[in-house]
């Protein structure tokens, strides 16, 4: 014990250090956990915006692409992706068109739209299914309701929404096979 003391006295200055450092990487923790916490607190409980999707009826090209404007690639297909700007530098906004129809979009949406997936509940409920993907390790899932023809991305932690889908009514596997088929329902964390 007495060794101890001793060392901790010759020592003091690089034991000190070690202490701050510890109790300011505790501090910067719970700051940021507050942060996040009142963030989502005060979020208004926004939902998908409306668009000829929302029913789950492909929408007419001419009557999408309205809405849109004109597609970045080119002239909008007869069968085909097209690409709208989104307001992000990079991720734009997606159509899929088959047979002349609008089979799925692909809304991209801001961080200032404050968007989140408990707003979402609000207005359609619980999801179907919540689906592991490529972004899932960073703590971002497909929150699923394939019978009603929506789907959002959204990070589990945050509740932060960054893409809504808009489809055609299906059950799940077609769901996924048609749409989804990077995500699986075989999930490693659940999310909120």
């Amino acid at each position: 014990m007495r060794n101890l003391l001793n060392f901790i006295k010759k020592e003091k200055l690089p034991i000190l250090g070690i202490v701050v450092a510890i109790a300011i990487f505790s501090l910067a923790i719970l700051a940021k956990n507050n942060v996040a916490r009142q963030r989502q607190l005060a979020s208004p409980t926004a939902s998908p915006t409306p668009t000829p999707f929302s029913t789950g009826i492909g929408g007419d090209i001419d009557k999408l692409a309205d809405k849109l404007g004109k597609p970045i690639n080119g002239e909008k297909p007869t069968d085909g992706i097209a690409e709208y700007k989104s307001g992000n530098l990079s991720l734009n906004n997606q159509v899929i068109y088959r047979g002349g129809h609008a089979e799925f979009y692909r809304q991209i949406i801001l961080v200032s739209e404050k968007r989140t997936g408990k707003g979402i509940q609000g207005q359609i409920g619980k999801p179907e299914a919540v689906l592991n993907g490529p972004s899932s390790e960073f703590g971002y899932y497909l929150y699923a309701y394939p019978s009603k023809g929506t789907a959002y991305v959204a990070n589990a932690g945050t509740d932060n929404v960054t893409e809504v889908w808009y489809f055609p009514p299906t059950d799940l596997p077609t769901f996924l096979s048609n749409w989804a088929h990077e995500y699986s329902p075989d999930l490693q964390e659940q999310g909120f």
